[in-house]
């Protein structure tokens, strides 16, 4: 048992029923106020408990303090450690004078033989994923999810995909025969599994599907040669009691340009119709594995006492902080429709074992059911789109202020949700920028009544679709950077993006009154696919558009490059196309500045500074898209094609300048 110091010893959490807060006229009331149960004068006396006494909930604050994002340890002047009812865990407030910072620590538990269990719930988690606990707890998950879940889909035979791995010789008894690749009949049933991952950064690995090795594995594919992660998908798939499995390296030709579109087509629909996906959440390449040490397990974690409502004591434990980081396979860009996708998600993450299904999100150690969330009455297309990993982005999660109130553009704002996750993650190859989303555009096509997508837009949300600016760095910090003129995607897609997140203007084109004055209309469009997918890459694309277009220039604020790829820049916008390049020591007049723009690429930045043509294509009273005359290539400047480069606003506390266009015709012009 670890060691408490004299102050922590005395500690009772008591038992409480009841809600901490109700809501009268949409506002939080608070019902009771945490009890305070442990205070520190300062860092100081935090620091000496924890490393003079080695007090083990001592040692747990400290690192709470620790985490990234804290306050100045040296400047903390106290520490409170409160406490209300188990399922809000601990709360710790750290204060620096007048600063406060609110960390939690949520997760309390007890052994399942403990007097006080029955009021905890909460049980200890494995220290590896490799246990039997584990694998017992994957398998009743599954099997609850068979027989009671009513939202969620039966788990029956389906159209197997084109290849499957068989594994049905594969034993742990020593007796194990290699699993192979098995060329499923056109209308073969049964149940199977499909697994998500990541490859990695290693290249393309030997064991790979391709057209010199499909023989073999379908004679024998080698387990000892398998990455780790394979292998660790191979052992959860006999155990849940599956003879197939799905694996895209080895179900894949993956040298086969036709094969790999004809399958990248419908990996969504495999995904749809697997039993259930094993996720290698905490894998960040395929010879890592999965089956792990827990991350941040703490053997002897501190204990303190804890009183029943009858007056039983017992002893829970409290699980060590972790910072707030997203797992490795959610930074994939391929991860995001693999998991939105299947109805059933079993995720291997750092700390512990999820199930994701159309019910509810359960966890390992939670007890009882471990369900920590609950869809209810949520339709199953909306439970779908609630699982987006990232909280942030989830469509019924988003923050309202950023929205208006129009339930008809539900879909529109539910799809910008998507495609900002899914441009925050990463690609392996550039080329598969819309095939690894086109599973999603799939099903939301049959959300969206048959609409027609446009490389990375839908045709009724136009033109509203065009309105996104990018990020300086996306999330795994790489800068945005535009595809090279050579590349088919058209610069009005946020498709032609290579890195950098992309941000939607949700409001556009709304005003006060909710009302809609969009000043650009959609007329027509154009789009070459480059093979079989109709939600895969694209050769060449162009929008036809009818609005009100004027020539601006545009004053560089910094020509720091790794500050705009860090910080995005916003540069400003001037009446008059004399003011361009970058800002002097002495600014235009005021009343010539319009706004801000915002480009896509710094060296296209760069590049339409020097050539000094920069438009403005209004979309809305404040705001539109940064076009440059198109180059045809050895033609020069086409007529009345232009090509996006950015995005612009005029100051809303300005409104004087929103007259700017008023003296402008409406044209028709291609953007490409």
């Amino acid at each position: 048992m670890a060691t408490l110091c004299a102050q922590c010893d005395t500690i009772v959490l008591n038992y409480k029923l009841g809600p901490l807060f109700y809501i009268r006229n949409g506002t939080y009331v608070c019902v009771r106020e945490d009890i305070t149960i442990r205070e520190y004068t300062g860092f100081s006396e935090l620091n000496s408990s924890a490393a003079l006494a080695g007090c083990a909930f001592c040692k747990l604050i400290w690192r709470l303090a620790h985490i990234k994002g804290g306050l100045e340890k040296e400047q903390l002047s106290r520490i409170i450690c409160s406490f209300s009812q188990i399922g809000s865990g601990l709360r710790v407030i750290f204060e620096a004078g007048a600063k406060r910072q609110y960390k939690y620590l949520e997760d309390i538990y007890t052994e399942e033989d403990d007097p006080v269990a029955r009021w905890v719930g909460n049980t200890p988690i494995a220290s590896h994923s490799d246990s039997d606990s584990v694998y017992e707890l994957a398998a009743d998950w599954l099997n609850e999810c068979r027989s009671s879940h009513a939202d969620c889909p039966r788990v029956t035979a389906v159209s197997l995909p084109t290849r499957v791995l068989d594994i049905s010789g594969v034993t742990t008894d020593g007796t194990s025969k290699d699993p192979f690749l098995y060329i499923s009949d056109a209308n073969e049933r049964s149940e199977y599994a499909a697994l998500s991952y990541c490859w990695g950064e290693e290249g393309n690995e030997e064991f790979v599907l391709t057209q010199s090795t499909l023989e073999r594995n379908m004679g024998i594919i080698p387990l000892s040669g398998l990455p780790q992660t394979l292998k660790d998908a191979i052992a959860i798939t006999k155990w849940l009691g599956f003879r197939y499995l799905w694996i895209d390296a080895l179900c894949i030709l993956q040298d086969n340009i036709e094969d790999w579109e004809k399958e990248a087509a419908v990996m969504g629909k495999v995904y749809s119709n697997a039993a259930v996906t094993i996720a290698a959440s905490a894998a960040s390449r395929s010879t890592q594995g999965f089956l792990l040490p827990r991350e941040s397990f703490n053997a002897t974690p501190p204990q303190l006492v804890f009183r029943g409502p009858d007056g039983t004591r017992g002893l829970v434990s409290i699980r060590d902080p972790l910072p707030s980081t997203k797992q490795p396979l959610d930074l994939r860009g391929w991860a995001l429709q693999e998991q939105l996708l299947s109805p059933r998600l079993l995720s291997y993450e750092t700390r512990w074992l999820k199930w994701t299904c159309m019910t509810g999100i359960y966890k390992e150690g939670k007890g009882g059911s471990s369900r920590v969330y609950n869809f209810g009455t949520a339709s199953p297309r909306n439970a779908l789109l609630n699982r987006l990993p990232i909280a942030s982005s989830l469509p019924s999660l988003s923050s309202p202020s950023r929205r208006p109130h129009h339930h008809e553009l539900d879909h529109f704002f539910h799809w910008a949700d998507i495609v900002e996750d899914f441009t925050s993650r990463e690609l392996r190859f550039l080329t598969d920028k819309l095939p690894a989303l086109s599973g999603i555009a799939s099903q939301a096509q049959q959300a969206l009544g048959g609409d027609e997508y446009l490389a990375g837009l839908w045709k009724s949300h136009m033109p509203r679709a065009l309105a996104w600016m990018t990020k300086g760095y996306n999330k795994l910090g790489k800068r945005s950077r535009a595809l090279p003129g050579h590349w088919g995607c058209p610069s009005w897609s946020w498709a032609s993006i290579i890195t950098g997140e992309i941000r939607h203007f949700l409001n556009v084109g709304f005003d006060a009154e909710n009302k809609s004055p969009m000043f650009l209309k959609f007329l027509n469009h154009s789009i070459t696919l480059s093979g079989l997918n109709p939600f895969g890459s694209v050769s060449a694309g162009m929008i036809q558009v009818r609005g009100r277009l004027k020539r601006a220039g545009c004053m560089v604020i910094s020509n720091d490059a790794s500050a705009y790829h860090r910080y995005g820049t916003k540069n400003d916008l001037y009446i008059d196309d004399k003011y361009a390049g970058y800002l002097p020591p002495v600014k235009p007049p005021r009343e010539h500045r319009l706004g801000f723009c915002a480009f896509d690429d710094y060296d296209e930045m760069l590049q339409s500074l020097a050539d000094g043509s920069i438009w403005c294509l209004q979309m809305e009273r404040t705001g539109g898209l940064l076009l440059v005359p198109a180059v045809l290539s050895g033609k020069g400047h086409a007529q009345d094609q232009y090509r996006r480069v950015g995005y612009y606003k005029i100051n809303p506390q300005e409104p004087e300048k929103n007259s700017w266009f008023d003296d402008c015709e409406e044209q028709d012009i291609c953007i490409v």
